[in-house]
């Protein structure tokens, strides 16, 4: 009998007990214990639901899975991490540390369509944590100096084609980590760490100005 090693479960509802359980989803067997999960973004259209993190082939290679019409299957060979993904306009878009996949290189961040991954922005340094959609608007967090040659605190937009600087923080230094962005009385609002020359902080607000 094959067994299944996964980081994932799904919650069902018990037939004995007058209580719900939770219950392996099936995950492939993957390298343990690397198997930390970050993101679970769900393509309403197609059914399909795709799994990142610390999740690596039995070679070590970092993968990215998808679980579609009951079978689970993978999106390609990564050289590092996969951290984030999200659907945006019916495309998958992934982010993390990595700098190639599937032999194609990319600067932690590319899109999945037709098949085939291609480059989605190039990222200079450091790492994408999150990609998010806010208002039918693509933002990217993590702590990277640069991305399409647009200066940018680890935060950045994607906006008619490329990505773009939400404004740059100073006395921001470069060793800030920022985790994730919401939109709160229609202004972004950024948190993680935030090492300024003045002090560290954990949340700013962006005004627009």
């Amino acid at each position: 009998m094959q067994t299944w090693i996964g980081a994932i479960a799904i919650a069902c509802p018990g037939v004995l007990q007058a209580q719900n359980n939770w219950v392996d989803a099936g995950m492939p067997q993957l390298q343990v214990p690397t198997n930390w999960i970050f993101s679970l973004p769900v393509d309403t259209g197609t059914g399909s639901l795709y799994v990142c993190g610390y999740l690596q082939l039995a070679l070590g290679q970092p993968t990215l899975l998808r679980y579609s019409a009951g079978q689970w299957d993978t999106l390609g060979i990564f050289d590092q991490v996969v951290k984030t993904a999200v659907l945006w306009r019916d495309t998958l878009i992934v982010g993390g540390v990595f700098t190639s996949v599937d032999g194609v290189a990319v600067q932690r961040a590319a899109c999945y369509a037709n098949g085939q991954w291609s480059p989605y922005g190039s990222f200079s340094n450091g790492t994408i944590n999150k990609l998010k959609v806010i208002g039918n608007e693509l933002y990217a967090v993590g702590a990277f100096d640069e991305v399409d040659a647009h200066t940018c605190n680890g935060v950045a937009k994607r906006s008619e084609g490329q990505w773009v600087e939400l404004s740059v923080v100073p006395g921001l230094n470069s060793n800030t980590q920022i985790m994730d962005i919401i939109l709160f009385d229609n202004e972004p609002v950024a948190c993680g760490t935030l090492n300024l020359s003045d002090g560290t902080r954990a949340i700013m607000r962006y005004t627009g100005t």
